[in-house]
């Protein structure tokens, strides 16, 4: 379970959450954001490792060792990892404090089966993406 690289878990039911993975996969050229789902096996360890619900997900998590991270937090753990402009993204968005943040993550969150469906296909993965999930 263990990984010497930041894990997004992520809602694998969920058509935004896909999305964002496939943004990260390709934003992330050094490919250093690994991943699995929240409904994983994989997934499922980190959540209870954390003490963090199994079942009603209610964030994106990335995980960096013994650290996680969750709502906005997370998004902006995300871009500092992707680099480039993304970078600098996160660090200027902490610039808004985090209950409001926080607050438009759980509007979207909340909303995103309603507002973006379900995931209803998966992106085909070639061998070298493929190593960087942890559970599909």
């Amino acid at each position: 379970m263990e990984s010497d690289h930041p894990v997004m878990l992520f809602d694998g039911e969920c058509a935004l959450c896909n999305g964002t993975v496939n943004f990260v996969l390709d934003h992330d050229h050094s490919g250093s954001i690994h991943f699995a789902p929240l409904q994983s096996e994989v997934g499922q360890a980190y959540l209870r490792k954390f003490g963090l619900p199994t079942e009603d997900f209610q964030s994106y998590v990335i995980v960096e060792g013994d650290e996680f991270s969750l709502k906005s937090r997370a998004v902006q753990r995300m871009g500092y990892h992707m680099g480039g402009i993304w970078r600098f993204l996160a660090a200027v968005s902490k610039i808004i404090p985090r209950p409001l943040n926080d607050a438009i993550y759980d509007l979207g969150f909340r909303n995103r089966i309603k507002w973006f469906g379900k995931a209803d296909q998966c992106r085909v993965l070639d061998p070298q993406t493929r190593k960087r999930f942890l559970a599909l």
